[in-house]
């Protein structure tokens, strides 16, 4: 029976989303396997269908981003997580006990920024360690010396990292694997329709979605009370306000379009789900709007539905659709 420790940051659904695909690899790899996740608490909190996805979940104090408005702030986020150092350090060493308890065979990090500290190839000799992440692709195709040198400081340690991306275009050292998005089998398996709703994805209090025109109804999935909500209310249509739940996967199936910030995981699902694509990078924050600047280039997002680029849809789906067999075959050779 394999042991695997899942090491997932928290902040936003990315990572999660990404670690319940790998788990649904490994578990048509390794049935019998046993996988403990650690998800790292946000100011969010762990979304309630977590519970469902893993029999032994912890959740720990880690490293926090701090947001003013829809603006991803350093100044604060660094000052949050100075006042916060004595609860994370005291986490960390928990976290480390416990995997020393588990004695996984593989413990594989969501760029979880904490998990240099656990020291795993000293606590766990004998494990093997994996990074994955849309991050790991950013420093070989976009600029930020520090950001890049923080980035793969996150992956130290790791016996191989796997770097998520639309499209196979660069080159990485001979430890590092480039991946496309790892859906997960709700929406790879998924028959999509276009119902006459289009869906919005808030992921901060100050959307900033309120200018988009939108033809008919809409559903906004997010855990705040985002004020751009009022400022739809001024469309002749209906809006409905959810939190966010395992129902949006649901209705990313089914609606018209979708708009997002620029996140590497919902704008991946739309895409495959052959949706129209709006999305809006979060301001101050580098990977969102490089994301969103590489989806525009592509012609995959942020234009109408006649000048889509087709055949680059249809390439990064049939990239997608093969993914986990991929995987399956690179978790065999890995373990």
């Amino acid at each position: 029976m394999k042991k695997i420790v899942f090491l997932v940051q928290g902040e936003g659904r990315g990572h999660i989303a990404q670690s319940i695909a790998l788990k649904e690899v490994i578990k048509d790899c390794y049935p019998n396997s046993q996988i403990h996740a650690f998800v790292a608490n946000n100011h969010r909190g762990s979304p309630p269908y977590l519970k469902q996805e893993y029999e032994n979940l912890y959740d720990y104090d880690t490293f926090e981003f701090k947001y003013k408005g829809n603006t991803l702030c350093k100044r604060s986020s660094f000052w949050h997580n100075l006042k916060n150092l004595k609860s994370i350090r005291e986490s960390i060493k928990n976290v480390k006990n416990k995997i020393k308890e588990i004695k996984p065979d593989l413990v594989i990090n969501f760029f979880e920024t904490t998990t240099p500290f656990l020291n795993i190839k000293k606590i766990c000799p004998d494990a093997k360690v994996l990074s994955v992440g849309r991050q790991y692709y950013l420093p070989f195709a976009a600029s930020g010396f520090w950001a890049n040198m923080f980035i793969k400081w996150t992956a130290r340690g790791s016996d191989q990292v796997w770097a998520l991306n639309y499209f196979d275009d660069v080159n990485v050292p001979k430890n590092y694997k480039i991946f496309p998005p790892l859906l997960q089998k709700k929406i790879l398996e998924a028959a999509p329709t276009t119902e006459d709703f289009d869906l919005v994805y808030s992921v901060n209090d100050h959307s900033g979605y309120a200018g988009l025109k939108f033809p008919a109804n809409i559903k906004i999935y997010s855990n705040y009370e985002t004020k751009s909500v009022q400022k739809f209310q001024d469309f002749k249509c209906k809006v409905e306000y959810l939190p966010v739940s395992s129902e949006f996967k649901e209705d990313l199936i089914r609606c018209r379009s979708v708009t997002c910030s620029s996140g590497f995981e919902t704008t991946s699902e739309a895409i495959y789900l052959g949706k129209v694509l709006y999305t809006k990078p979060t301001p101050n924050h580098g990977e969102q709007i490089f994301n969103s600047d590489y989806l525009t280039k592509h012609g995959l997002a942020n234009t109408s539905l006649g000048k889509i680029n087709i055949l680059k849809q249809a390439e990064l789906i049939a990239r997608i659709r093969i993914c986990p067999t991929v995987i399956k075959k690179e978790l065999i050779d890995f373990l």
